[in-house]
């Protein structure tokens, strides 16, 4: 497991975006949690592709569990960094980008307590399109900003 460092410097007011690799954890969710620290949970939202390995298992018991998860998390529909290969084009249509302009939406119209920090979670070693999208789509440049990396396992 790779820490990340914050890289705020100069993005006052937006959202950090952290692409996590979890190509080789059997539990991503719950290891997710040992790289974010505690005090972060209230404001960390977590997006979950429902393709990477794994996860409809431990999504589907912590959907029946009676402790949930202490972060927020959303499930989209493929790990579009992945399959994007580095296409713009794609990555910028993509669901990612899409669900991070919901919870953008949806923080503005108060329906979301406060976020800071949204993690991607992606079996992808290279983190290269979801930070082409976040950078190039204006809509998403103006409120979020790449502020590090992880890798989980």
């Amino acid at each position: 497991m790779k820490p990340f460092e914050d890289r705020n410097q100069g993005n006052s007011g937006k959202m950090g975006v952290v692409p996590v690799c979890s190509r080789l954890s059997e539990r991503p969710l719950h290891a997710l949690l040992t790289i974010i620290p505690q005090e972060q949970w209230p404001v960390s939202y977590v997006l979950v592709p429902r393709d990477l390995p794994g996860v409809i298992q431990e999504a589907d018991g912590l959907l029946h569990a009676e402790v949930s998860l202490p972060v927020r998390w959303e499930m989209i529909a493929d790990d579009e960094v992945y399959a994007s290969s580095g296409c713009l084009c794609c990555s910028l249509r993509s669901e990612t980008g899409a669900a991070l302009g919901r919870l953008f939406m949806s923080l503005l119209s108060r329906r979301q307590p406060k976020v800071s920090t949204v993690y991607v979670l992606t079996k992808s070693e290279d983190s290269a399109p979801l930070k082409d999208m976040v950078r190039h789509s204006p809509f998403l440049a103006q409120r979020y900003y790449i502020s590090g990396e992880a890798v989980l396992g």
